[in-house]
């Protein structure tokens, strides 16, 4: 094996478990509920940033009508909404937070 690429294995290597110190996790509500306001602020931004690139592949097409209503949105509003879905969503918590922020941004646009 050439220099290269065992520099590239153990760069690969040192790097999967830097990255993976939670392996096998993702946010929950749960976890979201203990995240501070710019935690809780970072989190949502993101959610927003990702619904924006589903929209690019065709098996999302179902939240390209609700960009026009949440794109004009500040994130205090987007976050007001996030964090008051989940307040009424106690049964969700154990969830993946990515997807019940998208549900309430979704289910607050269809409004």
């Amino acid at each position: 094996m050439s220099k290269l690429k065992i520099l590239l294995v153990v760069f690969g290597l040192y790097f999967g478990l830097v990255a993976s110190t939670n392996a096998g996790s993702f946010t929950t509500g749960n976890d979201y509920r203990e995240y501070d306001d710019i935690k809780r602020n970072s989190y949502v931004s993101g959610v927003v940033d990702t619904m924006d690139d589903m929209q690019l592949n065709d098996s999302y097409a179902w939240i390209a009508p609700a960009r026009e209503c949440y794109r004009p949105m500040h994130l205090p509003q987007l976050r007001e909404i996030v964090d008051n879905y989940l307040e009424v969503t106690p049964q969700e918590w154990h969830l993946g937070m990515a997807s019940i922020a998208i549900m309430a941004i979704y289910e607050a646009c269809e409004k």
